[in-house]
């Protein structure tokens, strides 16, 4: 009642749609150079002085403000992690205004020379829309071959936050990393052993946190009834699962609608598997598990592809990790889903039915997940180019070609029926 009936009027700006941020950060002999520039209007709470007859930026008194400024949401929003302590915040050096589409930060050179050089003339007109905050930072390290680890902390700054981080070690080389929004923590110069196991872990949490997987998983542990089936099967699925994750990584474009296709294939393949359970026709399912695992390993790629780049060098051996933790996962779900079916075969008076409504329910389920990704998949846009279109046209050649291959009956189930005619006395 206090609040309705004393209202107040306050005063904000508003958040921007996109923010663009640019961090490099050097690696010296005892300490780290840091050069951020992030947009003027995403700096939360400071607007910069207007001169008196219109919106332009007062560049005669906006100095003071875009330091507090860089202050509170550049420095203290820089987060390091130097061999697991905590590093200190950053000391400010210096603050410089820039124009938005200035090129200088495309190099560590030229935007240590645009943040130390000449300001922008007073009489320069641009609005804080327009406008770059460049910070120069500094923070003391005991070694530069030491783990530094990065944790961004940026996202709050509008509502799509992009960052482009650069990290120059000492030897010359470079480590470029792109994100939206605040990942976790990563770091700047991983090695192999860091990489393998940061992926490895990625990889068996993956798994958990998609149903297609496990309903698949579930699927196949009720449509086979031998273990030594069910096992050939699986060693089948991960071995082409492997194969198409290496070749996605040299091959599958980077866009908008990859994992959107990825998602609405891995649906269709879990409907099959579904159609599989309750049918249980006796085959091999070779060509299947070639299919799978192709399907698999292309969205698997998907959506390791963003994340890829925060094993720094080692893109090999993160995605070779972040397999094997999905292939673990994945024989655990299916050990635990066959087991499962077991114990309900064992225990139920009718199995059969119970496998009839599970896999439905599973089919139900994956086709509308299949409709809803292939309607995304039409609002994102497929653009194909002849290449492509002509290599897809291969690819199905080659599932069609697997599927009629594996649904054929092996010779030993047609020299051996399943129900062998007794012998009539003579």
């Amino acid at each position: 009642m206090l609040l309705l009936c004393q209202p107040t009027g306050v005063f904000a700006h508003d958040v921007p749609d996109r923010v663009d941020i640019a961090i490099l950060i050097k690696a010296e002999h005892d300490r780290l150079r840091i050069l951020a520039r992030v947009p003027a209007n995403a700096l939360i709470d400071f607007l910069l002085p207007t001169q008196d007859y219109g919106n332009w930026v007062d560049l005669t008194n906006a100095d003071m403000l875009a330091t507090e400024a860089a202050r509170v949401w550049i420095a203290e929003m820089l987060s390091l992690r130097e061999n697991g302590a905590a590093l200190p915040t950053p000391r400010l050096l210096n603050v410089h205004l820039s124009r938005v589409n200035d090129p200088s930060f495309l190099t560590y050179d030229g935007a240590l020379a645009r943040v130390n050089g000449p300001p922008l003339a007073p009489g320069t007109l641009v609005l804080q829309e327009q406008v770059t905050v460049d910070a120069l930072l500094e923070v003391p390290i005991r070694s530069p071959a030491a783990d530094i680890r990065f944790r961004p902390r940026f996202g709050r700054l509008g509502v799509l936050v992009y960052t482009t981080l650069t990290y120059l070690p000492p030897d010359g080389t470079s480590q470029r990393f792109y994100y939206e929004g605040d990942p976790p923590e990563f770091s700047l110069n991983p090695t192999t052993g860091d990489s393998a196991g940061r992926f490895f872990s990625a990889g068996l949490w993956h798994v958990l946190g998609e149903t297609d997987y496990l309903m698949f998983a579930l699927c196949m542990a009720m449509a086979f009834r031998r273990v030594k089936s069910l096992a050939a099967f699986a060693a089948l699925v991960a071995g082409a699962e492997l194969a198409a994750l290496l070749a996605a990584r040299l091959w599958l474009p980077a866009a908008s609608w990859t994992p959107v296709l990825c998602g609405a294939l891995v649906a269709a393949v879990t409907v099959c598997a579904g159609i599989e359970a309750i049918v249980s026709a006796r085959s091999e399912r070779r060509g299947f598990a070639v299919v799978v695992g192709a399907v698999f390993g292309a969205a698997f790629w998907s959506a390791l592809q963003p994340v890829v780049q925060v094993g720094g060098a080692h893109t090999l051996a993160a995605a070779l990790a972040f397999a094997g933790g999905l292939v673990a996962t994945q024989l655990a779900a299916l050990a635990v889903a066959a087991f499962v079916v077991l114990l309900i075969a064992r225990v139920s008076r009718a199995p059969r039915g119970i496998t009839i409504v599970v896999a439905a329910l599973v089919v139900h389920v994956s086709w509308q997940q299949m409709l809803d990704r292939v309607h995304a998949l039409t609002l994102v846009g497929l653009p194909l180019t002849t290449r492509q279109l002509a290599l897809s046209a291969a690819l199905a050649a080659v599932i069609i070609v697997a599927v009629s291959w594996g649904r054929r009956p092996t010779a030993r189930a047609l020299r051996q029926p399943e129900c062998p005619a007794a012998r009539l006395p003579a």
